[in-house]
């Protein structure tokens, strides 16, 4: 189903472009090269495996110490061999949710039931899938449009069975938690072209209205709003399911109209991607208990090219049914959205907002919108925004699911690091809270967490004094990447 637009909209032209006769590209073919590999990682890597298989020659002599408990190490091991429990990390709030399998199971199979989004086939559809991209990828080839070297990327060797497993989502339902199905593509058939794609088509998804990178870029927007209204209400909404809801086709013309548009790839290099993207949605399978499953629609979360997809979607539903509606710009002070979290400030009655989330919900299909909305606070991403009279405020936000996840300070890992992460979550809060008599007792509650896990004391302190110290706006600044030259040596 494609995106219509409604009877309200000034914008009569189709929704999705011919795809012929198009502008010729002033992008280079070299666009198209594999994503970047970092030789110096890929050297410590072979290090690594270097010493293990030292490790694992020697195994059999090496005294080994263990850097648990016994008791501990006792119980992971009987969890371990547990076969009627599972394991697997909070869909949100960094806590870790032991499950019967039967109920993991029964909710995967749930979800597998729907056929308008999971076909189940009878066989391993890899050699299929192999020739379909081996097909694809010659005739970018022979065209010139890929050099070798990426056709020698697109097409894995040995590829791995992209497996299905859900993360619970603890923070909805507590005792029968519904579940964020994960395709675990690593190493997959589909992992090296989807990785293309989302370098491909990544930066178009800033070109939205209502692009949000992350929390800074949110603090930045929101920083300077001023309320005008009495009537004021800050709004949340949420899109269910946007991954799996998708319309394959529909996504995939809004990727085909956002290429047309821009004029920066010819129409072969354009045919390349379309049909790339096409391979990736359409052909995605998996497996779980032993059964083969294609997805029908939408796409996999755990796919690297996903998000990006996600948000030009989005993108035009926006352009489709928010920003022509007559409410948008007599009441919406203003809209941000971070993949598919939406947060805007209503200037008008509980009724009109209700109207209008009512008609850009039902909108379309594949669309369907969560809403929440409070005249004096609301939470987005990991902010609690707050009304101060005609300003906005901010404040550090955990959900009442989350955990003290902070690494120990005796844990396993490089003392660098280990003594860098007070600062870092310290700057975190300084960053976020705006109220400067707010900031003092949330630097207290995060130097608290730390010490609870054990890091020193005066570590904590002088972090929490440098950090109480330094000016906010620093912190909302962002950074160019600092180019480095690095080197890997063998050790002697």
């Amino acid at each position: 189903m494609e995106l219509e637009r409604p009877a309200w909209t000034t914008d009569n032209s189709s929704t999705f472009s011919p795809f012929l006769s198009r502008i010729k590209p002033y992008r280079p073919p070299s666009t198209f090269s594999p994503p970047k590999r970092y030789d110096v990682v890929e050297e410590f890597i072979q290090h690594v495996q270097q010493d293990l298989k030292k490790l694992e020659d020697r195994s059999s002599t090496i005294k080994v110490r263990r850097n648990l408990p016994f008791g501990q190490s006792l119980a992971i091991k009987k969890l371990s061999q547990d076969k009627n429990t599972i394991i697997k990390p909070a869909d949100k709030g960094s806590g870790i949710v032991i499950m019967n399998k039967s109920d993991y199971r029964d909710e995967i199979l749930r979800q597998l039931s729907d056929t308008g989004v999971y076909c189940p086939i009878d066989h391993d559809p890899l050699g299929e899938c192999t020739r379909e991209l081996s097909s694809i990828v010659n005739s970018a080839l022979q065209e010139g449009i890929i050099p070798k070297k990426t056709a020698e990327f697109l097409v894995p060797n040995h590829p791995r069975i992209p497996v299905l497993y859900t993360l619970p989502k603890v923070h909805k339902n507590w005792e029968h938690p519904p579940g964020r199905p994960i395709v675990s593509g690593c190493d997959s058939i589909f992992q090296p072209a989807a990785k293309l794609l989302d370098g491909l088509l990544r930066h178009y998804a800033k070109n939205g209205k209502s692009y949000i990178q992350d929390t800074t870029d949110f603090l930045n927007k929101v920083s300077n709003l001023i309320i005008e209204s009495d009537k004021c209400l800050l709004v949340t909404m949420d899109v269910s399911s946007l991954y799996t809801n998708i319309p394959t086709e529909a996504g995939i013309g809004c990727i085909q109209k956002t290429l047309f548009e821009t004029a920066e790839y010819s129409p072969a290099e354009q045919d390349f991607i379309l049909a790339l993207l096409s391979f990736v949605l359409k052909r995605n399978y998996f497996l779980f208990e032993e059964q083969f499953y294609f997805q029908v629609s939408g796409t996999a979360m755990g796919c690297n090219v996903a998000p990006t997809f996600a948000i030009l979607y989005m993108n035009e539903f926006e352009d489709h049914f928010v920003y022509p509606h007559p409410m948008y710009h007599q009441f919406i002070k203003c809209w941000f959205r971070y993949i598919d979290d939406i947060f805007c400030i209503w200037q008008g009655t509980k009724e009109d907002l209700l109207s209008f989330h009512q008609t850009i919900t039902t909108a379309t299909d594949s669309i369907s919108l969560s809403l929440e909305y409070d005249d004096k606070e609301i939470s987005f991403l990991d902010v609690l925004i707050k009304v101060r009279g005609n300003n906005i405020t901010t404040d550090l936000y955990t959900k009442p699911t989350d955990k003290n996840s902070l690494l120990k300070f005796n844990s396993f890992h490089p003392p660098g690091l280990i003594r860098s992460l007070p600062r870092s979550q310290l700057m975190r809060v300084k960053r976020i809270v705006s109220d400067p008599d707010a900031i003092p007792p949330r630097l207290s509650e995060m130097s608290q967490k730390f010490l609870d896990r054990g890091y020193p004391k005066p570590l904590v302190q002088a972090h929490t004094q440098k950090i109480f110290n330094l000016p906010r706006t620093n912190l909302l600044v962002s950074r160019p990447p600092k180019h480095r030259v690095p080197i890997t040596v063998s050790h002697v």
